[in-house]
C-alpha cells in the first residue's frame, strides 16, 4: 500500500461542464467514470492532482436506438450493458459477449468508455467493437457515446477460449443488395485489434457451415504477416483464428435459423 497526495476533484453535471474542464488552460485532470483502470494506473505510479468525475452525468449513461445506430452512452457499466433489453433486441450476441468480460465486481463498476478509453490491448471491448463497425463520438476531448451501425446486422459471435492468447470477434451483416459480409477481428495481449472484411457470394445464411473452411480461409488472407507479438506467432494466430472462425460461422448460422 502506498498512500496519495491530495486531489481537487471536479463533479461535472453536464457534458459542457465535463469538456469545459477538460479543455482549460491550466492542464486536464485524469477522467475517471467506473475507476477500475483508475486503480491500475496508481499501481503504476500515476499521481494526478486534480480528477474529473463523470458519474454525476446522466447523459452518459443513455442506451437508445437512433438514426438506425445503437447509441450507448460511455458511462454505461459491463453489467448494465449486458443486461439491456435494448441491447439485446437490436444487436443479437453482443450483451451476451459483453456480459463475458471481466468478473462479476469490475463489471459492477467498469465502463464501456473506460474500457476503450484505457487503450490496454488487453481490454476485450475494443474488439468486439471493431466487429461490429462501431463509431466513437467525443465532444471535444471527452468520449460521449458509442454508437454501433444497425443496418443489415444479423449477428455477432464472440470467442474467447484461447484468451489470454488471443479473442475473436465475428460478425455478420446483410447488404442493400441481399449480400452478406463478415466482419472478423483478433486481438491479442500485446497487439490492438486487427479486423478484416470479407464478402460472402452465397446468400444463404444457413449455407454457413458448408463453406466456413473456405470462408475462414479467405478471411485470414488479409491478416498482415507482421501481426504477432512476443507470445503469440502470426502462424499461431493465422492457424487458431481459422480453426475458430469457422466454429463461428456454425454458431452464427445456428443463432439466425
Amino acid at each position: 500500500m502506498r498512500s496519495l497526495d491530495g486531489m481537487r476533484v471536479y463533479q461535472p453535471s453536464t457534458v459542457d461542464e465535463a469538456v469545459a474542464v477538460l479543455e482549460r488552460d491550466d492542464g486536464a485532470p485524469v477522467v475517471v467514470a467506473g475507476g477500475t483502470d483508475l486503480v491500475a494506473q496508481f499501481n503504476e505510479g500515476l499521481t494526478p492532482s486534480d480528477l474529473l468525475a463523470l458519474r454525476g452525468i446522466g447523459a452518459l449513461r443513455r442506451i437508445a436506438v437512433d438514426d438506425g445506430h445503437l447509441r450507448i452512452g460511455s458511462c454505461v457499466t459491463h453489467d448494465t450493458g449486458s443486461r439491456s433489453d435494448v441491447v439485446r433486441s437490436v444487436a443479437p450476441g453482443f450483451a451476451a459477449a459483453w456480459g463475458r468480460i471481466a468478473n462479476v465486481r469490475v463489471r459492477m463498476t467498469a465502463t464501456i468508455g473506460g474500457n476503450v478509453m484505457a487503450r490496454r490491448t488487453r481490454y476485450e471491448m475494443p474488439i468486439l467493437l471493431d466487429a461490429l463497425e462501431a463509431q466513437l463520438n467525443f465532444s471535444g476531448p471527452l468520449l460521449v457515446e458509442i454508437a454501433i451501425p444497425l443496418a443489415g446486422l444479423i449477428a455477432l459471435d464472440y470467442d474467447r477460449s484461447l484468451r489470454p492468447i488471443m479473442t475473436q470477434a465475428a460478425c455478420l451483416r446483410r447488404h442493400s443488395d441481399g449480400s452478406l459480409s463478415l466482419r472478423t477481428t483478433v486481438g491479442t495481449e500485446a497487439l490492438a485489434p486487427r479486423g478484416f472484411t470479407t464478402p460472402i457470394a452465397d446468400p444463404d445464411v444457413a449455407a454457413l457451415p458448408n463453406a466456413a473452411d473456405a470462408l475462414s480461409a479467405e478471411a485470414y488472407r488479409a491478416l498482415p504477416d507482421d501481426f504477432a507479438d512476443p507470445y503469440t506467432s502470426n502462424a499461431y494466430v493465422r492457424r487458431a483464428g481459422r480453426a475458430i472462425l469457422k466454429r463461428q460461422l456454425e454458431r452464427l448460422a445456428r443463432a439466425t435459423s
